[in-house]
């Protein structure tokens, strides 16, 4: 009888266990020698573009997130994207699986003059490798972010790299001194739904696509009222799957789950994710 209560409680808790979710902790910045990442000198680093160059160092906004240390940079006013580069990078490779398939962290900007982009495995303009692109909701606030790094699965995490500010459209300038910091980076297998107050993920500084993931019905929303728009959407691997003319939505119920890129007009690119 002792031996079938034993295993129901392991079966119990294995279920709670599987409920739960799992995570891995990559880095807390508060003890470098327990953390997972460590900062890399990316390629094509240009030092000039920084006040302070990416560094482990003081969270200066201790809000939302309490933690004394984090992941940070600060620019120079006007700061250019070639070059604007930051590494994060595995002590050992992790590999990607339903386990370790979403990223966390925290995000934090003082102010956000362009989107930042996070990629993996040392690619910054290769839109392929590309987990997030994107403004926060708000500047001056940390801000929970989550990336799916879904079409990957199978291949090896080796770094994450990092372009502050995508400054590769209008304006070209008239912003100041601008602070970057990063925390938290964890890698879970659930997706927690980020609160659409809480970040706007995939946004420009004058088209924002949401929501984002999406499901059925994906809303195109423009400062400039340059409409219809003739909309193209290729998957991961550069084939084109859908082109049409819209006014405000696209449905792309019928796409698999997975990365696209949607180009509006020829001109602007965009990532989403479909559920």
């Amino acid at each position: 009888m002792r031996k079938y209560i034993l295993l129901f409680e392991m079966m119990f808790f294995s279920f709670l266990n599987a409920q739960q979710g799992t995570t891995i902790v990559l880095a807390t910045f508060e003890d470098e020698s327990t953390d997972l990442l460590y900062v890399n000198e990316p390629i094509n680093f240009e030092l000039s573009l920084f006040v302070s160059e990416p560094h482990i160092g003081i969270n200066t906004k201790p809000d939302i997130n309490t933690s004394s240390k984090s992941y940070v940079a600060i620019n120079i006013p006007d700061a250019d994207w070639d070059g604007n580069f930051g590494e994060l990078k595995l002590k050992n490779p992790i590999l990607v699986t339903e386990s370790t398939r979403y990223l966390y962290f925290k995000a934090y900007r003082s102010i956000q003059p362009k989107p930042f982009r996070i990629a993996i495995n040392d690619n910054y303009e290769n839109d392929q490798n590309v987990v997030f692109f994107g403004l926060l909701a708000e500047n001056d606030k940390w801000i929970e972010c989550c990336a799916d790094l879904g079409t990957f699965m199978g291949r090896e995490l080796i770094s994450l790299n990092f372009i502050f500010s995508c400054n590769w459209s209008e304006p070209r300038s008239g912003w100041g001194e601008s602070t970057y910091m990063f925390d938290d980076f964890e890698l879970r297998n659930y997706p927690q739904p980020t609160d659409p107050s809480s970040i706007n993920n995939m946004q420009d500084e004058y088209i924002v696509l949401y929501p984002n993931p999406v499901k059925n019905i994906l809303y195109i929303s423009a400062s400039e009222q340059s409409v219809p728009y003739q909309v193209s959407v290729f998957d991961i691997m550069g084939k084109k799957l859908l082109e049409q003319r819209v006014k405000k939505s696209l449905n792309v119920s019928n796409l698999k789950k997975g990365y696209y890129i949607l180009k509006i007009n020829e001109t602007k690119s965009f990532q989403f994710i479909k559920e």
